[in-house]
């Protein structure tokens, strides 16, 4: 089989002027439940190589599933030959230059994980006991263990190995009153479903028949699962690929206020723990953290090696090789306990899920999405009833300027509508705009 390094020689010997390629080998288990039953079990073993190759200022991506090497030769050879009909990037500034040297990342690979066996099946059964309260409890369980190695023609040759678990339930009390948990975690240490199917099951219950909301502007108490989907869209406006293709809704305002002194946003790729942290990006550079807003000021742009040559800055080590990226976005956690962010909420609502987030301008960050499982009126500083029907339509830049209160349990997120890894409390937004959903 062959290695990145390896994939780098070929390449270049084909003529290639500049080369990254990264080997991933993942084993992975499922486990999957409905209806408070594990229904499904199945492994699979992925081996796959990303080589990126430049020639002429004309940049060309592959993805190799087999990895023989004549196999392999063959389609770079092929994809070489017609490199002319890649349009020149003129502004193509390299990728970046080794060799370096690399700090472990502290508590990403965990060799219980890489061995989990039975140990799935026995955490899976006491999270189901954890939810049995419910009439049903749906979802998945996954582990797995990934071999990564990069290299390129510039002196870069590194491997890193990882692991990481993954737990997702929604538990239904009745058709419409349900509640959602997940836990994230690279080490079994920080791997919790029974935690995550209870606080599911918990919200599912206080969910019982809800009520029509009325539209109009509160404020809110977000639960992490539905904040950190909206920080998604966040990270990935911090992109400077973003700001260059017209869609970050932080684009012009490095320096300036953009939220709320309350909020600060990191990107850790050096998190420890992190599901999204790694020793190193996409070309190879050593990984690092990156302030993004601090103190509700715009710091940093995220940039790869050719990014950052065009905007004559420093690499932020975030390689996405066309796009920089996020690795782990970090928020920084308040000093509220759970239940004093909802005092002195006068009129509020508590979300604990969100989904459908869609934008209709992503460059101001007009955008909506739709409240799910359980939807709670706040009266007077106490959750009153639950509620349903409603859709938050704001403005996710006006939303940061009014982030009020941060909790000090921070929660790691990751899941189906959360694409980047985010670590964020529970957060109080005031004056959130709310419509009725079927409008």
């Amino acid at each position: 089989m062959l290695s990145a390094k390896s994939l780098v020689r070929i390449a270049e010997g084909l003529g290639a002027d500049e080369v990254v390629a990264q080997l991933v080998t993942e084993n992975s288990e499922l486990l999957k439940f409905v209806d408070n039953k594990i229904v499904n079990s199945q492994g699979q073993r992925l081996k796959q190589a990303n080589v990126v190759m430049a020639k002429d200022k004309r940049l060309i991506a592959v993805n190799l599933k087999e990895l023989e090497e004549d196999k392999a030769k063959d389609v770079l050879a092929g994809v070489l030959k017609n490199v002319s009909a890649y349009p020149v990037n003129e502004e193509f500034g390299g990728f970046a230059r080794g060799p370096f040297s690399y700090r472990e990342v502290k508590d990403i690979y965990d060799p219980g994980v890489a061995d989990f066996g039975n140990s799935g099946v026995e955490l899976l059964r006491e999270a189901l006991k954890a939810g049995r309260n419910v009439k049903r409890l749906s979802g998945v369980l996954t582990s797995a263990t990934e071999i990564a190695e990069v290299a390129s023609s510039h002196d870069v040759d590194a491997e890193q190995k990882s692991t990481s678990l993954y737990f997702s339930a929604r538990a239904f009390a009745e058709k419409n009153a349900s509640g959602h948990g997940i836990s994230a975690s690279r080490m079994l240490y920080g791997f919790s479903p029974a935690k995550a199917s209870e606080y599911a099951s918990g919200i599912a219950l206080k969910a019982l028949n809800p009520v029509q909301g009325e539209a109009g502007r509160y404020d809110v108490v977000f639960e992490p699962l539905p904040w950190s989907n909206l920080l998604s869209h966040v990270g990935d406006s911090s992109s400077i690929y973003s700001v260059e293709t017209g869609t970050s809704f932080l684009a012009g305002k490095e320096g300036q206020q953009v939220a709320s002194r309350e909020f600060s946003l990191t990107d850790d790729a050096r998190a420890p723990n992190g599901i999204g942290s790694a020793v190193f990006d996409e070309e190879g550079r050593p990984s690092q953290t990156t302030p993004i807003i601090e103190k509700g000021v715009m710091k940093n742009f995220l940039h790869n090696t050719s990014t950052a040559a065009r905007h004559n800055t420093k690499s932020t080590a975030n390689a996405g090789i066309i796009s920089p990226e996020p690795f782990n976005l970090v928020v920084k956690t308040g000093t509220y306990k759970n239940q004093e962010i909802f005092q002195g909420i006068t009129r509020g609502i508590w979300v604990t899920n969100v989904w459908y987030t869609r934008f209709q301008h992503y460059a101001k960050g007009d955008f909506s999405t739709i409240p799910r499982d359980g939807m709670f009126l706040i009266e007077d500083g106490k959750v009153s009833r639950p509620i349903h029907g409603l859709r938050i339509s704001d403005n996710l830049p006006r939303m940061l300027k009014n982030v009020a209160r941060l909790g000090n349990q921070p929660v790691q997120i990751r899941g189906w509508e959360v694409w980047l890894p985010v670590t964020t409390p529970p957060c109080l937004v005031k004056d959130v705009n709310f419509s009725k959903s079927e409008q």
